[in-house]
């Protein structure tokens, strides 16, 4: 126990929180060796079940860098760790390199190791959302950048990142190195609206929740109203993180115009699309049952109000997909209209292919289209063996030594993957 917090505690660097219903075993107080049993949160905490006191010479793990070899071992992560001719040592051990540790504690604060093993490298790709104290937040992870990091451009929020570095304990990324790179084509989007709402952090735009930051390109003066053109990507929660916003002049009045949106309201007179009011008469021509949320294309003329006089009004069926997308997470919560996966509103339908029984806590694949609200039309879900976590795919990236993968990573479509390594005895 390395200090005691208002909700908890932070154990061995560890966030642990205690409730009324926590069974604590024995007097914990800091510097008090104990084992927890809890649930691990989206935040990387635990939600401890059981905190009991032990004796310090218990069993202990531990990940972290090698910072030097010892005459009788090594010092990793500021922990001096011995080795005797009975350590299990898998892999070539040096300086920088990441590993983990099983052993047992010594009353002197050292560890005698049982086994030390290399820990292999993951790659993970994605958008950064908040520049950190440690690191960043990219796409809903941690990376923690140390003295070993290195960092081959400069970094700001928006920008679309592959980082290489080290699983930890609690969920974060051990950045070896963070290199930017163009955003796949899945998660980039472009779409026009109206501006319902100034927002803290950008604004309400066609019914989408648009991010801008000090990058952000905005061309004209935006309020209430205004009409305009964005370019961005898709963030995890649904949102858009916008690289430009342009303001659209408005057509003349009397000029043809067409255009593209989401039905959101049906009116006395016509409809609500993408923020602009559409209005409708017998000679209009329409295709197809139109509901609220309906995806169209709207041929018609322009108004002195700025209203739309419908000429033709087109259902494009799927054509609210903004591209496809594949992605791995866990099951948190069954919907009425489908799934939340890792933080994600996933919809199925009658042509949803589902692969297993999905339950909550489930590890799954899924396969489908980002619409316009940040949700995924799932065209495929498949139940994973295995019981892994995280919001994209994580790849295990073993040093070749020829320099052909840093080369390919340079030239695939940005899609991140993960696979461990099969060592599971733990």
């Amino acid at each position: 126990v390395e200090a005691a917090l208002p909700n908890g505690y932070r154990i061995s660097g560890q966030m642990v929180i205690v409730t009324t219903t926590t069974r604590i075993e024995g007097p914990v107080a800091v510097g008090t060796f104990v084992k927890v049993k809890g649930i691990l949160l989206t935040d990387g905490s635990v939600l401890a079940l059981q905190i009991k006191v032990e004796a310090p010479e218990a069993q202990i793990q531990l990940k972290g860098v090698v910072d030097a070899i010892l005459p009788n071992g090594y010092r990793i992560a500021g922990r001096t760790v011995m080795v005797t001719t009975t350590t299990r040592i898998d892999g070539p051990i040096t300086v920088g390199t990441f590993v983990k540790v099983k052993g047992l504690l010594q009353p002197d604060g050292t560890i005698l190791a049982s086994r030390i093993h290399r820990e292999e490298e993951v790659k993970f790709t994605g958008i950064v959302e908040a520049i950190l104290s440690n690191g960043y937040r990219i796409s809903g992870r941690t990376m923690v950048i140390t003295d070993i990091t290195k960092v081959k451009d400069p970094v700001a929020v928006g920008d679309w990142v592959e980082v290489k570095g080290f699983l930890q304990g609690d969920g974060s990324i051990l950045a070896r190195e963070i290199r930017v790179k163009r955003a796949p084509k899945s998660t980039r989007v472009e779409f026009k609206g109206t501006v319902e709402e100034v927002l803290s952090d950008g604004y309400r735009i066609a019914g989408i929740r648009v991010v801008v930051t000090a990058t952000t390109q905005i061309d004209g003066p935006i309020t209430v109203g205004t009409f305009v053109e964005v370019k961005g990507v898709f963030q995890p929660d649904g949102s858009v993180l916008a690289f430009r916003i342009r303001v659209e002049r408005p057509k003349p009045a009397g000029g043809e115009i067409e255009f593209k949106g989401t039905v959101e309201a049906i009116l006395s007179n016509g409809y609500q699309v993408s923020g602009r009011t559409v209005v409708v008469t017998t000679t209009t021509q329409i295709d197809g049952p139109i509901t609220v949320g309906t995806f169209v294309e709207v041929k018609g003329i322009v108004q002195p109000d700025g209203t739309v006089l419908a000429l033709r009004i087109h259902i494009e069926d799927q054509k609210a997909d903004k591209g496809e997308v594949e992605f791995k997470g866990v099951v948190e919560a069954i919907l009425s209209d489908g799934y939340r996966i890792a933080g994600r509103r996933v919809q199925v339908d009658g042509s949803t292919q589902i692969d297993g029984m999905i339950v909550v806590g489930a590890f799954v694949e899924v396969k489908g289209f980002v619409r316009d609200d940040g949700s995924i039309r799932a065209v495929r879900i498949h139940l994973e063996d295995d019981q892994k976590s995280g919001s994209g795919k994580v790849e295990d990236n073993r040093k070749s030594g020829d320099g052909k993968e840093d080369e390919k990573n340079r030239n695939d479509d940005g899609k991140p993957e993960e696979k461990h390594d099969e060592d599971q005895d733990d």
